[in-house]
C-alpha cells in the first residue's frame, strides 16, 4: 500500500519484531537478568536497551525498520561481565522472527606479573566489532583475571606499566602473544606470564606550529612502526608551553603531532596513511632520553 501527497508517493514501511531466546550455557546465573543491546549495523551505537528479568529467557524486540541487526545480551555473575552477541536480518513486515542467542562457556586468561606490579592491560578481537574487548588492571601481587572471554582471536591493545618500566614480553608458554595473539577457546583456562622491564625510553620535546611558536594543547603521538602492536601506541597532550614526555618501549618508531584530533583517529589505518611520511622516525632503546623539537602536521 502506498500514501500519495502532492504528486509524491511515499511507500509505507512496515516494521518487523524479534522473538529472542536467551539459552545461557556459561554455567553461570545472571545477579539481576540479562541486559539486552540492539544496534543496527554498520553503527555501533546501541539503538535500543532493553532486560529479561531474572528467571526469564525469552522476550519480544520490536517493532524494528528492516534491516541488519546485532543483538548482544550481557549480565553479571561472580563479579564479571558476561556477554555474547549475534546477528539477524529483519525483513520489512516481519514479524516475530526467531533468534536463539547462545551465550557459550566463555574462555579465560589468567596472567601473572613479574616483578609484581599494577598494570592494566587489554585484550581486542580485531575479527570483531569494536565492542569485543576486554581491560583488566592487576592487583597488588601482579594478578589478573580475563573472566567471560568470547571465543576468538585476540590482540594484546591498550596498555600501561608503572612508571619507569615497559612490558618486555607477554607469553603463554612458547608463544610469544605480543607478537602473535592468542587463541581463546570455550571453557579453557590460559595461563599468561607477563615481564616487566626498566628502565623504558623517554621522548621529550615541544611541539611547534607552523610559525615556529609552542603549540599548547597539541596533541603528541608517538606509534610503532609495526602498527599492529597497538600496546606500543602512545599518546599525550602538550602542556601550556607545548611541552610533552612519552614513555614507551624499546624499539622503531615514527613521532608525530596535531593541532587538533578528533578522538583517536591515529588508530585509523586509512586517516594515517596520508601522513606515513611526515612523522619523525626515531629509534628508542632501553633507558634513552630522547630530546625532539616537533613541528605539528596541518590542523584538522
Amino acid at each position: 500500500m502506498n500514501t500519495r501527497l502532492d504528486n509524491v508517493t511515499i511507500p509505507s514501511v512496515r516494521p518487523g519484531s524479534i522473538t529472542l531466546q536467551v539459552t545461557n550455557q556459561s554455567g553461570l546465573e545472571p545477579t539481576s537478568g540479562f541486559i539486552i543491546n540492539l544496534r543496527r549495523r554498520p553503527d555501533t551505537r546501541s539503538i535500543r536497551t532493553g532486560q529479561i528479568p531474572r528467571g526469564f529467557t525469552t522476550t519480544r524486540v520490536g517493532p524494528l525498520p528492516a534491516g541488519s541487526y546485532v543483538i548482544q545480551a550481557e549480565f553479571v555473575a561472580a563479579g564479571y561481565l558476561i556477554h555474547a552477541e549475534d546477528s539477524i536480518d529483519i525483513p520489512e513486515g516481519e514479524n516475530g522472527k526467531e533468534l536463539n542467542l547462545v551465550i557459550p562457556k566463555m574462555g579465560q586468561i589468567q596472567a601473572q606479573v613479574t616483578p609484581p606490579s599494577r598494570i592494566t592491560l587489554q585484550f581486542f578481537d580485531p575479527g570483531a566489532d569494536a565492542t569485543r574487548h576486554y581491560t583488566r588492571s592487576s592487583d597488588s601481587a601482579g594478578l589478573l583475571t580475563y573472566f567471560g572471554m568470547i571465543e576468538g582471536h585476540y590482540r594484546v591493545g591498550g596498555a600501561t606499566a608503572p612508571d619507569g618500566m615497559y612490558i618486555s614480553s607477554i607469553r603463554e608458554g612458547d608463544s610469544n602473544v605480543l607478537k602473535d595473539g592468542i587463541d581463546i577457546h570455550s571453557g579453557r583456562n590460559s595461563q599468561v606470564n607477563i615481564t616487566l622491564e626498566g628502565p623504558s625510553p623517554i621522548v621529550y620535546g615541544t611541539v611547534r606550529d607552523s610559525g615556529g611558536r609552542a603549540a599548547p594543547g597539541a596533541i603528541v603521538t608517538l606509534l610503532p612502526d609495526d602498527r599492529s602492536q597497538q600496546q606500543e601506541y602512545v599518546t599525550a597532550t602538550a602542556n601550556g608551553n607545548g611541552e610533552f614526555r612519552l614513555q614507551a618501549s624499546p624499539g622503531s618508531y615514527h613521532l608525530y603531532g596535531w593541532l587538533e584530533m578528533e578522538g583517536s583517529a591515529y588508530r585509523n589505518s586509512e586517516f594515517m596513511r596520508q601522513y606515513d611520511d611526515e612523522g619523525t622516525p626515531i629509534l628508542l632503546e632501553k633507558g634513552s632520553n630522547t630530546a625532539i623539537d616537533l613541528k605539528s602536521l596541518l590542523q584538522l
